[in-house]
């Protein structure tokens, strides 16, 4: 969070030195500190990272009595706690970057939203890879687990072309397409998560193995 800080504190100075600075610095100052501060792909944490053991290795919560739920209910709580928090500074420096570039200061705050909805929404989609990092999904190819790849691609798909039609209808000059808008951003919570329960029922069922093999 102080890396964030100080982060966007340069990102602030360089909009009052646009006149010297190309607009980019500040584009690349708020995302670096973006990119600090909230867990844009899931977050890093102890308990998820690998441990080696007689030349094997698993993840540290592997020897804890902790369900798939489980450990998605602390990610995603905490995750949570730190979008709401960085939201507001986040909204702000999309206004004053807005500014900078000479657009209207509603467009940075509908592009300050449209990003965060997409990147909350991804959350279940990170999680899920969180848990996928510490197993042996992708070295032992069953027909369960091929169907399962199958169905996550297509959800992947499905998630990114809803994402796609979101900013599209978020319009950035004229009225913003409301219902297409909300339909849309259910579309990808509903795709996101939808991919997190395919993996939790693999994961549930013993189809992954979380004791494997170092690369």
């Amino acid at each position: 969070m102080r890396l964030g800080g100080k982060v966007v504190l340069a990102g602030v100075l360089s909009m009052f030195l646009s006149v010297l600075l190309p607009p980019w610095v500040c584009f690349a100052a708020g995302s670096v500190a973006t990119l600090c501060v909230v867990p844009a792909f899931g977050g890093r944490w102890a308990g998820m990272q690998l441990v080696f053991s007689s030349g094997t290795q698993w993840p540290a919560y592997a020897g804890l009595p902790i369900s798939y739920s489980d450990v998605t209910r602390v990610l995603l709580k905490v995750n949570l706690v730190r979008y709401a928090v960085w939201t507001p500074i986040f909204i702000a420096y999309a206004v004053g970057l807005a500014i900078v570039v000479e657009l209207p200061w509603f467009v940075g705050v509908r592009f300050a939203l449209a990003l965060l909805a997409v990147l909350i929404s991804a959350q279940g989609v990170f999680i899920m890879a969180q848990h996928a990092n510490g197993t042996n999904d992708t070295r032992r190819l069953t027909w369960h687990s091929l169907v399962a790849i199958v169905i996550e691609l297509l959800l992947a798909m499905a998630y990114l072309a809803s994402v796609g039609v979101f900013f599209a209808s978020a319009g950035w000059v004229g009225a913003p397409d409301v219902v297409l808008a909300a339909g849309t951003c259910a579309a990808m919570f509903l795709f996101s998560w939808l991919g997190w329960a395919v993996y939790r029922l693999l994961y549930n069922r013993g189809r992954v193995d979380l004791l494997r093999l170092p690369n």
